[in-house]
């Protein structure tokens, strides 16, 4: 269960209702994620105090890019084909992690040999 929550008061504390629902409908906490929306160096609300206040640690961030995200709505072009922004690759990374992918690296392409080589 991925819960999304933002970096304010509002957001927090609707985000601790929705934790404590979920465990009364007898969800183990192990499946309950947190996933912090709109992160930025300016908010007041650290992501320390998030993670004491919800019971659990942030398992993902994506970064408040207002530009990145209103540029693809405006363009009908999905943000991560829209551009190469860091929130565009923080939703790759979190996509690979779902799909249990962890940051693989392409492998390097393997290298011909000549024809003479092959002799």
């Amino acid at each position: 269960i991925f819960l999304v929550t933002n970096p304010d008061v509002p957001s927090i504390r609707n985000a601790q209702r929705l934790v404590d629902r979920v465990r009364q409908l007898g969800a183990g906490s192990e499946r309950i994620k947190i996933l912090l929306n709109r992160d930025s160096d300016q908010n007041i609300i650290a992501s320390k105090q998030i993670e004491t206040a919800l019971g659990y640690g942030i398992h993902h961030t994506f970064s408040s890019d207002y530009r990145a995200v209103s540029t693809a709505l405006n363009s009908g072009v999905p943000l991560a084909l829209a551009n190469n922004s860091e929130l565009a690759a923080q939703f790759a990374t979190f996509s690979r992690q779902i799909l249990g992918q962890h940051d693989q690296v392409a492998a390097e392409p393997e290298k011909r040999r000549a024809f003479l080589g092959l002799l």
